[in-house]
């Protein structure tokens, strides 16, 4: 993903897009001293730019940000993570759909399984899953009713967003 990182203070950075529009706002957990700042930008934008490939798929951007926190935590130069402020709509639904993906798998269920059981279409529930369709309240209910799930999963994915 071909982004540029920003730094609008030193704890805030701004991941833009090549055409300037905010992919996602981060806050460092610690203020960012001001010659570490260029350092930790470029280092985002190289592990941003090489995405991690797991079991031949590329990572979508919301896997792509949790891996550089994980890598920025390990860095010995770099001992410091980020959480997520604001991020827009497509790592929403990236987030959103491999959560579903997430349960669903715990839970053993194939997709065409979780699609006969929702009474969704198997093709929609794909599109869900990987973050290619935003998901109707309605339909996200039917889901987690036949993953037999209760609604405050809805609560815990906010949570889990924020704290990432």
């Amino acid at each position: 993903m071909e982004v540029k990182v920003v730094f609008t203070n030193s704890t805030d950075v701004q991941l833009l897009r090549p055409n300037r529009t905010i992919l996602a706002e981060l806050r460092f957990r610690q203020p960012i001293p001001t010659e570490k700042q260029k350092s930790y930008a470029h280092l985002m934008e190289v592990l941003l730019d090489q995405p991690k490939r797991v079991r031949g798929k590329e990572q979508n951007p919301w896997q792509q940000l949790e891996n550089v926190n994980k890598k920025l935590s390990l860095h010995k130069d770099f001992p410091n993570s980020f959480q997520r402020l604001v991020t827009d709509n497509e790592l929403t639904r990236a987030y959103i759909g491999a959560q579903l993906r997430s349960v669903r798998r715990k839970r053993k269920l194939s997709l065409r399984g979780l699609a006969h059981l929702s009474g969704i279409d198997y093709g929609n529930l794909s599109k869900i899953e990987n973050g290619n369709v935003s998901v109707g309240l309605d339909v996200l209910c039917r889901l987690l009713q036949a993953m037999d799930i209760h609604l405050d999963f809805i609560e815990k994915i906010a949570l889990d967003k924020v704290k990432l």
